[in-house]
């Protein structure tokens, strides 16, 4: 892929923009849609926590991040496979 070089910002925002119609529109689509997805899996501390130590917090706060992550992991969808997680259906492996 070869480097652009743009004189204006304005010129730089005309090379983003597809022309109606172009295949690519869908693919970019789906991609803002994947990510909006994960976005929504992360769930907010919500209230006041009190911890007798630091070392309590941040046990605390590493869970909370271990199962947004998992959670996250869990949503994800390979495209060749369309299955979560990316295994096909009726894979085996070995």
């Amino acid at each position: 892929m070869g480097v652009e070089r743009f004189r204006s910002l304005e010129d730089a925002e005309r090379a983003l923009r597809l022309p109606p119609g172009d295949p690519r529109i869908l693919k970019q689509m789906r991609a803002t849609a994947a990510v909006a997805r994960l976005g929504r899996v992360v769930q907010p501390l919500r209230g006041v926590r009190k911890f007798r130590t630091m070392e309590e917090a941040n046990r605390h706060r590493d869970e909370w991040e271990r199962r947004n992550v998992e959670a996250a992991q869990a949503r994800i969808v390979r495209p060749h496979t369309g299955t979560p997680g990316g295994e096909a259906v009726g894979d085996e492996q070995g």
